[in-house]
């Protein structure tokens, strides 16, 4: 029989011949909760097709009782399974927030079958966790329940009752002072990142945000002599989803930017393309921004093509590093020292509203939005002036 040939056997398989007395046998033990046969493969050598047959149905008769068990799976096959493939069309932070959770999940619920742990076995686990680790865990893990108990596969709701989480000691995130965000706006005028840093310093954007705008997205006003420039963020960008669309509806967003900052935006605006250019004209990547974002603590002060000040530029200037989204966590810290109100705070953010009062009766208007950025401006373009001073002497 020519290699590749296939016949299906009596039951619930089948068999190739590979050549040379070897055959591929697949037997379906059981399905998943998509519908999907659950194979075991094996290959054996044989003296001829019939006594390959023949294992093939002692394969069968093996695995028959566990085909008759009605759809008992256990949390890690349904996971890998179910959960993951469903998962496909949504952003990589999502999936990502998935995976890193799983991670915290013990492995004696993972290799069990699928079920609801108790109150007290989910408190047990939570007291082992810092407090933003819990969260994140516990509201994956009862993700993952819920969708098993829409494929019918829980007899109730999980994970509905309230539990207690370790108090918030400390917040270890490092965010730049007033001072600091000065020093950094000054030190890398010139540079092919400036743009990013910029607008991420004046509008607390996300980092998969700001690499996916266009210089179309920014709307320069002059009124007197004033600049206000608007930015609209209504797409995301990240390595594995090219083109997405924000985190959530309430990240879709106008916000205005005014002071130094948009004075600034005003002279490297462009008119057209991308504020931040990879490869062949196109967005750049995360990868490629934490590249140019590393580069500005490299030591040895080496100059690298398409740099236009030696590297190490904010090591030399003393500022201590931080992450590129921490751009975010910034401006939001900076926003509210200055006095802004928590709800338009989490409006010029994109958070998604906090309470019944906020998404159905709180009206918002452009104005509210631009005293906000002019009180967090204003503290802002003093600093810049007494750093540049003190670049100058």
């Amino acid at each position: 029989m020519p290699n590749g040939t296939k016949r299906r056997s009596k039951g619930t398989g089948s068999i190739k011949e590979l050549g040379d007395g070897k055959y591929r046998l697949r037997v379906v033990v059981g399905h998943y909760p998509d519908g999907t046969a659950r194979q075991k493969q094996v290959t054996i050598k044989a003296a001829s097709k019939s006594a390959a047959l023949l294992h093939l149905e002692q394969l069968n008769t093996q695995y028959e009782e566990q085909r008759q068990k009605s759809d008992v799976y256990t949390l890690e096959e349904y996971f890998e399974r179910v959960v993951l493939p469903s998962k496909t069309s949504t952003t990589k932070a999502n999936r990502d927030g998935y995976t890193t959770a799983w991670a915290h999940i013990p492995d004696e619920w993972k290799k069990a079958e699928l079920h609801e742990p108790t109150q007290t076995e989910v408190q047990q686990w939570i007291d082992t966790m810092t407090r933003g680790t819990a969260k994140a865990s516990v509201k994956h893990l009862r993700s993952i329940l819920r969708q098993a108990y829409g494929d019918e596969l829980l007899d109730r709701a999980p994970m509905e009752v309230k539990y207690r989480y370790p108090d918030k000691i400390t917040d270890d995130r490092t965010v730049w002072n007033a001072e600091q965000m000065a020093t950094v706006l000054l030190s890398v005028r010139g540079l092919e990142i400036e743009p990013y840093i910029v607008i991420g310093i004046g509008t607390g954007a996300r980092r998969e945000e700001l690499i996916a705008l266009n210089w179309e997205d920014i709307v320069v006003e002059r009124v007197g002599r004033s600049v206000i420039a608007w930015v609209s963020i209504t797409k995301a960008i990240t390595d594995k989803d090219f083109d997405k669309t924000t985190k959530t509806e309430s990240s879709k967003r106008t916000v205005p930017v005014t002071g130094y900052i948009a004075e600034r935006i005003a002279e490297l605006h462009q008119g057209t393309g991308c504020i931040q250019t990879g490869r062949d004209d196109e967005h750049l990547r995360p990868s490629g921004l934490r590249r140019r974002w590393n580069n500005l603590w490299r030591e040895g002060g080496k100059v690298r093509r398409n740099v236009i000040r030696p590297d190490g530029v904010l090591l030399t200037a003393g500022v201590p590093r931080i992450c590129p989204n921490h751009l975010r966590h910034t401006h939001i810290t900076y926003m509210r020292e200055c006095g802004v109100d928590r709800v338009t705070c989490n409006r010029y953010h994109g958070h998604v509203p906090e309470s019944v009062e906020e998404i159905h009766y709180n009206t918002y208007h452009n104005a509210q939005m631009l005293q906000a950025a002019r009180i967090t401006s204003a503290n802002l373009d003093k600093w810049v002036a007494y750093v540049e001073a003190g670049m100058e002497q």
